[in-house]
């Protein structure tokens, strides 16, 4: 009693938590979305007044996202609101500033077998750009400051943010370049495959065979909210494909606990694209032409079929029988997935059956359908 505490309420997708002092209290989930108008805020009580904790609010900040763990230390630890902008694109009057232009890189994405050297430019010529290559987001004090083209020689992934003076940083851009010979080799890699005198010939044929997706995250994805991310698109025909900023979580499992998990894509409006628009399903259609645009994607392992029954493609023999006999059921399609540059495997990527995607074909408003998994209704 008598002390001064720092408290953080984190709204971070569907994922409500409490910091004290700069340390993790407690979590819970909660799919609500914040009020974009507050005329009333309750902390401490609930909205009627009751459960009250008696005290007093010395200072109150509400930022434009949530805060990372190592932000709600910073704060806790002295480090002022206003000093955050590189996370909440709030600048030095403490209002939110526009964006900075963005930055553009020298070399597309894609597949490399040498190496060569990768230059950046940002819209404003004054703009200083930030990088990484550890998969972290850059920030005004973190990353490395761009001066001379990098040589890149190894698989690695470069995000990089534009910062002018007086005005939020860019959009996060990501571009991953991938040197297959090297993915061949790697610790991740089955050498019993690789290295099997039949099978090791045809490894490079089989990672250019099918599209890859790429997901980057400067934090842990995890299966209660949403991490902020990248998702890359590479096709074989050796198109520009996209890189979009997304919401990504893991999905499924609740039965098992696999290493290899599933993964959701979010397009949010607020990183920049609120729908993807692009023919991921083109020449995948079984009889019902496939949309091009999408709210949500999943990105499937095949759980049991992958690891119990050793039928990794029934899924998708299901879903693709459902469409040719007529009946309205997700497209997909097998993807090489890699995660924050390390190969992870084979994927089906495939549309998300929800209240989302029954409106993109038979019209409408989401809210014009209900979806419901199993017992759980998680459609909306």
């Amino acid at each position: 009693m008598g002390e001064w505490h720092h408290f953080v309420f984190l709204k971070d997708g569907d994922r409500k938590a409490i910091y004290i002092d700069g340390e993790f209290f407690d979590e819970g989930n909660n799919n609500a979305r914040l009020k974009a108008d507050w005329t009333v805020v309750a902390i401490g009580s609930s909205n009627t007044g009751s459960s009250n904790v008696a005290g007093v609010v010395d200072d109150l900040a509400v930022f434009a996202s949530a805060l990372t763990e190592e932000e709600i230390l910073r704060l806790a630890n002295g480090k002022k609101p206003t000093e955050l902008a590189e996370r909440t694109g709030i600048v030095g009057n403490g209002d939110v500033g526009e964006p900075s232009g963005d930055v553009t890189l020298g070399q597309a994405h894609g597949f490399r077998d040498e190496s060569f050297e990768l230059s950046m430019s940002a819209e404003s010529p004054t703009a200083v750009i930030r990088y990484t290559t550890n998969g972290k987001e850059p920030t005004k004090t973190t990353g490395k400051t761009y001066v001379k083209p990098l040589a890149i020689s190894e698989t690695t992934v470069v995000r990089a943010v534009a910062f002018e003076e007086g005005k939020a940083g860019s959009r996060v851009v990501t571009r991953s370049y991938i040197f297959p010979e090297q993915v061949i080799v790697g610790k991740r890699m089955d050498k019993s495959i690789t290295s099997n005198r039949k099978y090791k010939p045809k490894m490079r044929d089989s990672l250019l065979s099918l599209p890859s997706m790429v997901i980057t995250a400067g934090r842990r994805i995890n299966g209660t909210s949403e991490t902020f991310g990248s998702l890359e698109f590479i096709p074989t025909d050796g198109g520009e494909g996209f890189q979009v900023n997304a919401d990504i979580r893991y999905f499924g499992g609740a039965w098992t606990n696999f290493d290899k998990k599933n993964f959701r894509i979010y397009f949010r409006k607020k990183h920049g694209v609120g729908k993807l628009r692009y023919p991921l399903f083109d020449g995948f259609d079984n009889g019902i032409e496939p949309v091009r645009e999408f709210d949500q994607l999943n990105l499937r392992t095949g759980s049991h079929d992958m690891v119990q029954r050793r039928f990794y493609m029934s899924n998708r023999f299901t879903d693709d029988t459902m469409l040719e006999m007529g009946n309205l059921n997700p497209h997909g399609r097998f993807v090489h997935l890699y995660l924050n540059g390390d190969y992870w495997g084979m994927y089906h990527l495939r549309e998300r059956c929800n209240a989302d995607m029954l409106a993109n074909y038979l019209g409408g408003a989401k809210e014009d359908y209900e979806a419901i998994n199993g017992n759980w209704n998680v459609g909306g």
